[in-house]
């Protein structure tokens, strides 16, 4: 799979705002939603747009796949 490093980040990301921001919201979490560019978004929008770039990767998952 070529060009997975820009999802494979975001991935990471994610996966720091989820572990986080679970019990209690540190710096590490708000350095974690500033990296995403969401610290400034209000919950909504920040929310709509992890979702678009879950879709982005998922997309880009199917094109790597689908060349086999």
């Amino acid at each position: 799979m070529t060009g997975g490093d820009t999802h494979v980040q975001f991935l990471r990301d994610l996966q720091r705002i989820r572990s986080k921001g679970v019990h209690r919201k540190t710096g590490e979490y708000e350095q974690a939603l500033e990296k995403l560019g969401i610290a400034a978004m209000h919950r909504v929008d920040g929310s709509h747009r992890l979702f678009e770039e879950a879709v982005n990767f998922l997309r880009w998952l199917e094109d790597q796949l689908s060349l086999k």
